[in-house]
């Protein structure tokens, strides 16, 4: 028989559903207020690998100069590769690329820049092209893993987020609108893709060589002046046919405007659309990518611009022709814009 005190066993008592219901309240809050926080951290780790893409690319620029006594041109027209950049042989242009392929042996891929026929037009070494370098994408954009024109194997160019300079107008202010620069040989405009009517204010411009400016060119100072920005990748990849083809914003091999080129005719991230040929401007404004008709909308000519635009709160990066690298706000004065985009405007430049 049992002692009468014997203890009792005590019934056990769970949560009850309303103490379930306030805790996961709490961490619901707890996650809210933590979660921008978070986001916050990873788009700041994200600006700072833009910020040292950026600065990479600024160096490859500079030591290029360094070694053979000029600045990359922005984009090149030319038919043989270059013999210690120098002796390019001029044979009526026509074999198409960017900087960004002339750079390619600073940057640590001297081999994809060993591998490229420059005796051919880019559209002859797209096994190349299609190929993406991480220091030519931003984290902050979705360009990684991305390719325009899927129609072909694998794609024939991948998307980019740096652009380099063509000053504060257009591709080439001087040349005529309603011409277009890759054929104005045939159209007997130009006798060499030197000529000055593919002039412009900025460090960039388009050359039958791959010579660019020497430095004293830039007389405003090299602290001064803008080389190199971000741009956002078009989104859509797709082409479709002649009159539909995409969006070939960001493809870092190309050089027509918007691909691996920019101006300061609007500020940074304009909500103003960029004036490239039409069926190669897919206009996305709510994603921050707008389009505008060009003077000529018949095609690709110098009076096209695009605008620098980037994912990053408030701005762009830039990089300046001394190799530093800085931000630029979206309100920045637009004087201001236009002076740092100029080589020798003699403005009175005072940065924030």
């Amino acid at each position: 028989m049992r002692h009468a005190n014997a203890r009792r066993p005590r019934p056990l008592h769970g949560f009850t559903l309303v103490e379930l219901l306030v805790v996961i309240a709490i961490i619901g809050v707890l996650v809210a207020l933590l979660l921008p926080a978070v986001q916050a951290a990873r788009e700041a780790a994200r600006r700072v690998q833009c910020v040292n893409n950026l600065r990479q690319i600024g160096l490859a620029v500079i030591n290029l100069e360094s070694q053979f006594g000029r600045l990359p041109a922005g984009a090149n027209y030319a038919e043989t590769e270059p013999s210690g950049f120098g002796g390019f042989r001029i044979k009526g242009g026509g074999n198409e690329y960017s900087m960004f392929l002339i750079i390619l042996p600073f940057i640590e891929a001297s081999p994809l820049y060993g591998q490229y026929d420059f005796d051919e037009r880019i559209y002859e070494n797209e096994a190349l092209t299609r190929l993406q370098l991480a220091s030519y994408t931003c984290p902050s954009d979705n360009a990684s893993g991305r390719v325009w024109d899927l129609r072909k194997d694998g794609g024939r160019y991948s998307r980019s987020n740096y652009a380099s300079c063509y000053g504060s107008l257009t591709h080439a202010p001087d040349f005529p609108s309603d011409k277009h620069y890759s054929r104005a040989v045939a159209q007997s405009i130009l006798q060499s893709y030197d000529n000055q009517l593919l002039e412009t204010d900025g460090v960039s411009r388009i050359q039958g060589s791959n010579l660019g400016r020497k430095l004293v060119e830039i007389t405003d100072g090299t602290s001064n002046t803008i080389m190199l920005s971000e741009l956002l990748a078009g989104q859509n990849d797709n082409v479709v046919g002649k009159e539909d083809r995409g969006d070939t914003r960001g493809l870092w091999a190309h050089l027509w405007m918007g691909t691996a080129a920019y101006t300061h005719l609007l500020t940074p991230n304009a909500s103003s659309g960029d004036a490239i040929w039409q069926v190669w401007c897919d206009p996305m404004p709510e994603l921050g990518l707008p389009c505008a008709d060009s003077e000529n909308p018949s095609m690709p000519n110098g009076s096209e611009y695009a605008a620098a635009r980037s994912n990053h709160t408030g701005g762009v990066n830039v990089a300046f022709a001394d190799g530093h690298v800085g931000f630029n706000s979206d309100d920045v004065d637009y004087e201001l814009w236009q002076a740092l985009a100029t080589i020798n405007g003699e403005e009175v430049v005072s940065q924030p």
